[in-house]
């Protein structure tokens, strides 16, 4: 759709079509990864935006989200300059090149405020995502990234000390990592934690991680 895909080709195209879920309208390009909601995806094509009835408990606005993503490039790309992160990722928690790609781990260098201004995002808006604190300084600064992706979208971001605590910025809601790996599975592997979840997908499990073992409680 958005790379100009041979329309005689199966499609790559993802779109979540189910009304009743808390990611409906968002969409997923496996071809060129271009990503997003719905008001976006209507765009696209001359459609008007609709008004939609708020899901920011799980699902933020299309900019929010835009500003997620942005940064969770940026993070990416600076986890490629920090080997001590890096190692770690690799030697402490056993995770493979293709698991830390895919699931878009980073760094936060400390620089994610002047890229975003940068990529064309104000300052308030950004603050509105968590991110960034009331001084401009970045909240999860020299921690790895952990985002949380639904339909490949950037949804919220955590971050962890290398070998140390995690940290949420204010304002997210809790909720289980990896979804996407559960997709068509008819069972599920629950872990404790983000990287727990990871390992086990990289080992051929749909698997979903808990940020912590209060977060779920029965009934």
């Amino acid at each position: 759709m958005f790379c100009g895909e041979d329309p005689s080709k199966r499609g790559r195209l993802y779109i979540n079509v189910d009304e009743s879920s808390e990611s409906f309208g968002l969409f997923f390009c496996h071809l060129c990864g271009e990503r997003g909601g719905i008001n976006k995806i209507r765009q696209h094509f001359g459609d008007a935006v609709i008004e939609q009835e708020s899901r920011e408990d799980f699902i933020p606005s299309d900019k929010t989200c835009q500003i997620l993503d942005a940064a969770t490039d940026y993070y990416a790309v600076s986890l490629l300059r920090n080997i001590d992160a890096y190692n770690y990722l690799v030697n402490e928690r056993g995770l493979t090149d293709e698991s830390i790609d895919s699931a878009r781990l980073g760094w936060a260098d400390g620089g994610l405020v002047t890229h975003l201004i940068t990529e064309g995002f104000g300052i308030d808006e950004i603050k509105e995502t968590g991110l960034v604190n009331k001084f401009g300084q970045d909240f999860l600064q020299d921690k790895i990234t952990i985002p949380y992706l639904v339909s490949g979208q950037t949804v919220c971001i955590r971050g962890k000390e290398i070998g140390g605590k995690y940290l949420t910025p204010p304002g997210q809601k809790a909720r289980l990592f990896g979804v996407d790996s559960t997709i068509d599975s008819k069972e599920v592997v629950i872990s404790e934690g983000e990287f727990d979840q990871l390992l086990l997908q990289q080992m051929g499990f749909a698997a979903v991680g808990v940020p912590g073992a209060n977060i779920v409680t029965g009934k």
